[in-house]
């Protein structure tokens, strides 16, 4: 796991909620396979007690991608993936922007609720959960790149924390220590559980 000075450290909370975002055109078994891996190493490796899970599916206006299915058939589906889940749910709100909206904004107004009234709060989770992105390494990838994420995106986006799934592409580490990351990090060991490898990062507020 790696972390910032100062940041929370994940083995210190009482419960996590960790976010998937993407496009869910359609959900398939491995956005599933990713947080259910995710879910486990934070249980088993880091001994959360408790952790929730949210769906995120993109809005309509999304423009990387020209093929997908309507904002409601994407919930419907992503519902229908979580339906027999005692911890995975759907959030629609990034779906119900009618502007693109990015990731770390997602967190943050995830984060808001969580501070919010009971009712609010996705997921059902507690009032001081942890909010961490769980993505695969591509993603991962895309932020070590120059230029393709804006530092503003990056610190919203890694302030929240995040935890990556390699499923078997690349050397996290190596990515997690890249010019454009390694700035938001501090060197410390990542594992690898069942042949798939998580990185817990963290930002400082």
């Amino acid at each position: 796991m790696a972390t910032a000075k100062g940041a929370r450290m994940v083995g210190k909370a009482s419960e996590v909620l960790l976010v998937a975002c993407g496009s869910f055109s359609p959900p398939t078994l491995m956005h599933l396979r990713m947080m259910e891996v995710a879910r486990d190493c934070l249980m088993k490796e880091h001994g959360v007690p408790s952790v929730r899970g949210i769906l995120s599916p993109v809005g309509a206006a999304y423009h990387l991608k020209g093929d997908l299915a309507s904002v409601a058939d994407r919930l419907a589906m992503c519902e229908l993936a979580c339906a027999t889940s005692s911890w995975l749910s759907v959030d629609g709100w990034e779906a119900s922007q009618p502007d693109y909206v990015r990731t770390g904004t997602v967190l943050d107004e995830l984060a808001r609720r969580l501070a919010g009234a009971p009712h609010q709060r996705p997921a059902r989770a507690a009032s001081d959960a942890q909010v961490r992105l769980v993505c695969g390494a591509d993603l991962l990838e895309s932020m070590s790149a120059p230029g393709v994420w804006t530092e503003e995106s990056l610190d919203r986006t890694l302030r929240h924390g995040l935890v990556v799934w390699s499923g078997g592409r690349g050397d996290i580490a190596e990515l997690a220590q890249s010019a454009t990351l390694k700035k938001y990090l501090r060197p410390s060991q990542w594992m690898d559980a069942h042949r798939i490898s998580l990185l817990s990062l963290s930002l400082s507020l």
